[in-house]
């Protein structure tokens, strides 16, 4: 297969760069190289060839890749990007004998992260710019490239089909692949395990696990109301025949990589944007740190101010709290180790930089409309490429957080994916840490024993299984 490549490439020198990241000290002993490369992906008859690309960040070793080494591919979830996976796949890759792929998809490539770094950087420098600058940076559609139209054709069937290029490339590579997904990510993966190809392949024949963090299990939780399905499904054809192709904020998700960089770089100044993320007027008035906003925006527990009363991210991490409003001055961060938590906020902060970030600006909305239809079909949709089978039956590694713990002793959603092959019990490794929230798995200090440890060992597994 001819492949058009547009790789960039470095040496990351962890005593430096990675240590700035939280990487843990296994990484620091050893070198970590990442290429960004971009490759045609599934030929989405309506969409130019440009457009029809996708993208993924390889992390690995020199020298210790090759047949004998596995390929785990990384999808992420909802709106999200691969700056998720970057800690873990360092950590993973380091330890030699084994690559990490992470996945950007194709509407990532519509994004001008360039001008929007720009104007993050020009909004740090000059304060009488601001005001124009929240106006501009709270409308996603000042940094697209072009292509919004083929948004519209963007669904399930063309993302499973990008994944299916980045496992044929892994496939040129290695015998051991295996696909994770994190959070809806994950539900993407559980469509992919069933997708066929053009040619009748079958996807599953590619791959020898899967890897599913902390799925949020709609498929699972809304079996029961179809009702439910129906107007979630019906309300997202609406909005695209209205011409609304893609999932926007207010405040805007370019807002939200502001507030992050300014976390990241003047933690301990004061927000100037507290009134753009409608914070009560009880903090506005006193003022808070930049550090403190990002705990607020995306911190599970903050005390005294429920979750979803603060922004529509405020569950992926356990990293601290607000200063008690008996505290005088600004409202400023007690960080994770002063409150027994799990993550160091900067640390995810500063995942929202370099190729793939944390938040993705134009996530089509046909994603989820294609969502919502498996969710009253189950995999029966020829449509997408996917159909239930009996015949598939693959090792899967599993990771629970409390975000998702129903109390069962298989999650919801698991259940509803066995359903639709031929997965038994006995194939399935559960992490259970209900101590962590959502992303807390990527981000945490203890995240490499608690989860990256087992999990190597399980990939390394594969292979032996072969």
């Amino acid at each position: 297969m001819n492949y058009i490549c547009y790789v960039s490439a470095s040496l990351l020198s962890l005593c430096i760069a990675l240590q700035g990241c939280g990487v843990s000290s296994r990484s620091a002993q050893a070198a970590v190289y990442t290429q960004t490369v971009t490759i045609p992906g599934y030929r989405e008859p309506h969409t130019p060839e440009a457009f029809n690309k996708v993208q993924y960040v390889r992390y690995f070793r020199k020298g210790y890749s090759g047949k004998d080494a596995p390929v785990l591919i990384l999808v992420s979830g909802y709106a999200s990007g691969s700056g998720y996976f970057r800690m873990m796949a360092r950590d993973l890759a380091a330890r030699g004998n084994l690559e990490v792929w992470a996945v950007n998809r194709r509407e990532t490539l519509l994004e001008d992260r360039a001008a929007l770094d720009h104007d993050i950087q020009v909004f740090m420098d000059h304060a009488g710019a601001r005001p124009g600058l929240l106006v501009k940076m709270n409308n996603t559609r000042n940094y697209l490239k072009g292509g919004r139209e083929h948004l519209r054709r963007w669904g399930f069937r063309t993302l499973l089909g990008d994944i299916h290029q980045v496992v044929r490339r892994a496939r040129m590579q290695s015998g051991t692949v295996a696909l994770g997904g994190w959070s809806d990510g994950a539900e993407f993966v559980m469509a992919y395990a069933h997708y066929r190809d053009g040619e009748g392949h079958a996807a599953a024949a590619d791959l020898k696990g899967l890897v599913f963090f902390d799925e949020n299990p709609e498929w699972g939780r809304y079996a029961d109301n179809t009702a439910e399905a129906h107007r979630r499904l019906e309300r997202h054809e609406r909005l695209m025949s209205q011409g609304d192709l893609y999932m926007e904020y207010r405040p805007s998700l370019a807002l939200q990589s502001l507030a992050l960089a300014l976390a990241l770089k003047a933690p301990r100044e004061p927000s100037p944007l507290g009134a753009a993320f409608h914070l009560p007027g009880a903090i506005q008035s006193r003022g808070i740190t930049n550090r403190a906003l990002a705990g607020w925006l995306y911190e599970w527990t903050v005390t005294g101010h429920p979750s979803r009363s603060r922004s529509p991210f405020a569950w992926m991490i356990r990293a601290g709290d607000l200063t008690g409003p008996d505290v005088p001055g600004m409202y400023r961060w007690k960080g994770h180790r002063e409150t027994g938590e799990l993550t160091d906020i900067a640390r995810y902060a500063g995942a929202d930089r370099g190729h793939g970030r944390l938040f993705e600006l134009f996530y089509p909305r046909k994603l989820l409309a294609d969502y919502w239809q498996i969710s009253l079909r189950g995999f029966s949709c020829p449509e997408t490429g996917i159909a239930p089978s009996r015949d598939i039956r693959l090792p899967v590694f599993y990771v629970l957080t409390g975000l998702n713990n129903n109390g069962n002793a298989m999650p919801s959603g698991m259940t509803w994916f066995m359903a639709q092959n031929g997965i038994q019990r006995e194939d399935i490794t559960i992490l259970r840490k209900y101590h962590y929230a959502h992303s807390d798995i990527f981000f945490a200090d203890r995240a490499s024993r608690d989860i990256y440890d087992p999990l190597y060992r399980w990939l390394r597994g594969l292979r032996k299984q072969q």
